[in-house]
């Protein structure tokens, strides 16, 4: 992890991580199965 970001690019960062912790919530059937299956 870049300790050297700018605030503007951490929330930007932040933001992502947000989007896809929603998306790995909102398709939990489809990811699920194939992370137990591996």
């Amino acid at each position: 992890m870049c300790h050297c970001m700018s605030d503007e690019e951490y929330e930007m960062w932040l933001a992502r991580l947000r989007e896809a912790q929603k998306k790995a919530v909102e398709t939990p059937k489809k990811e699920i199965p194939v992370a137990v299956k591996a």
